[in-house]
Parts: structure tokens; sequence; C-alpha cells
């Protein structure tokens, strides 16, 4: 069961909280118990608090976060998303290797004749990254970016 003090500071996050609350759960979340850190991935489906959220993430120690890169990729692949400059800079710190499977995925189901899902996100990401076609598994995708 999540903590009460964890869905308190989560509310927290949401825009319209004074700032000083914003900046005081912001700084207590970094600290959050592993097994809810999943909860900071774009919380409570509401845009008001995924700024602030991606801003905990960007804090937290890369070990602590490298089972939610798949959601990361998938929150900073529409860039418009609030948060998501937050979720770049954090995935642009995470080894290529790592990176590369997951960008593959994102793009192995990306059709743009048929999604209206962005792929601002995702070029930023490989341009930020300096990936090459080379550093792909299936080379093919790399063409849809």
């Amino acid at each position: 069961m999540i903590g009460k003090k964890t869905k308190e500071l989560i509310e927290k996050l949401h825009r319209d909280t004074p700032k000083s609350e914003q900046e005081e759960a912001i700084k207590e979340l970094i600290k959050i118990d592993d097994d809810y850190i999943y909860l900071l991935v774009m919380p409570k489906g509401d845009a008001n608090y995924w700024e602030n959220a991606a801003l905990v993430l960007r804090q937290i120690e890369y070990q602590r976060i490298l089972h939610l890169v798949p959601y990361l990729v998938k929150w900073m692949n529409d860039f418009s998303q609030p948060g998501a400059q937050h979720i770049l800079d954090l995935l642009s710190t995470i080894d290529v290797e790592i990176m590369i499977p997951h960008i593959e995925y994102a793009l192995l189901f990306f059709d743009p004749q048929f999604s209206k899902e962005k792929m601002d996100g995702l070029k930023l990401l490989v341009k930020n990254k300096k990936i090459k076609k080379e550093d792909f598994i299936q080379k093919d995708l790399y063409d849809k970016i």
C-alpha cells in the first residue's frame, strides 16, 4: 500500500500548489522509496503534475530509475508534454546501449500514416546522444526518424 505521506507529496506537485509547497514536495520525493518511483511517471494521468514530477525524476539516482526507461521514452516522445525537456535531459544521461532497445521499440510501433503520436522528443534524444544508424540493432528502424 502506498504511504499517506507519498500521496500527499505527489498531490503537492500540482502546478497550482503554492511554489514553496511544490519545492518542498520535490525535495522530499527525491528520497521516495524505490517501490513507488513509478508513481512519478506522468502521475495521475493529469498533465498539471508532470512538470514537477519530471523535475523529481531528473534528480533521482541513475540506477534507481533504469526500470522506468521505457515509460520515460514514451513520455518524452511527444515533446509538447509538460516535463518532456526534463525527461529528455534525464534520458540523455543513460548509456546508448541501454537506450537503443527502447528507442527501437518506440519506433517499431510508430506508423506516421496512422499514428497521431509525435516523435519530436525521440528525434531530439537520438540527436543529443549522437546515436547513429550503426548503433541500432534493427538498422531499418533508424530510417523512421
